[in-house]
């Protein structure tokens, strides 16, 4: 498909379904973020590379494990944008920000990431907090004019991550209540291929069917499915 093609189509698709479409994205990653975060903490010093139980022993003659800055970086710099956004949304919509937006490392003016010495679930213990509080006033931010620009900058920030360290296994995947023509099955699940949003396959969690992503995007009532795409775990397909 050609660029002015993909741009003829996004066009015909309502903007109100898009921004739902958006904003149920965002969603699904900002409840993902706690803990793909904390996964990221736990590759900083790879495994064996210290012992916590405080037995005694001989000095190692290998190398210790090198610290992987690239975790501390991208983990830094993904905690520094929510934040971002959390200051932005407090002075747009005149709600106090979480108290824990106050705990994190700045240099200067501009916030850079964690404290030193945070540990894993520390990071995702503020991650936490300052994801639910955009996932509570989310209906207030899917109103403003930059809730767009909003919703695409914090899918990619969780979207980025899990390309730069994915995790094993499937995890919970996205559905909307769509029942599989084939199966019946009562949920279709929803996988985006790339950082566009209207990038996805739809798929049936049960037995593996393909929908058209293109056909349902030209649906009426979209906004309103979804607003109803939910985050579940799904069994592989059995075809």
């Amino acid at each position: 498909m050609t660029i002015p093609q993909q741009a003829a189509g996004e066009a015909a698709v309502d903007p109100t379904a898009l921004l739902s479409l958006a904003a149920a994205r965002a969603r699904l990653r900002l409840n993902e973020a706690p803990g793909l975060i904390a996964y990221v903490r736990t590759l900083v010093v790879p495994a064996g590379a210290q012992r916590s139980d405080g037995l005694p022993r001989p000095a190692s003659k290998e190398a210790p494990a090198p610290l992987r800055v690239d975790a501390v970086d991208e983990s830094d710099a993904a905690y520094a944008q929510l934040l971002h956004w959390v200051s932005y949304w407090s002075d747009e919509l005149h709600i106090a920000p979480p108290v824990t937006a106050t705990y994190a490392w700045a240099d200067g003016r501009e916030v850079q990431g964690f404290r030193a010495g945070v540990t894993p679930d520390g990071a995702a213990a503020l991650v936490l907090n300052v994801t639910i509080w955009l996932l509570t006033h989310q209906d207030k931010i899917e109103r403003h004019q930059h809730a767009g620009a909003y919703f695409d900058d914090v899918a990619t920030i969780v979207w980025e991550l899990r390309q730069k360290f994915p995790r094993d296994g499937r995890g919970p995947r996205p559905v909307i209540p769509r029942p599989c023509p084939v199966c019946g099955d009562a949920s279709m699940g929803v996988e985006w291929q790339s950082e566009q949003l209207q990038d996805f396959t739809l798929t049936c969690t049960y037995c593996g069917f393909e929908g058209d992503t293109a056909a349902l995007l030209k649906e009426r009532d979209l906004a309103e499915l979804f607003r109803d795409m939910r985050a579940e775990e799904v069994a592989e397909p059995t075809t």
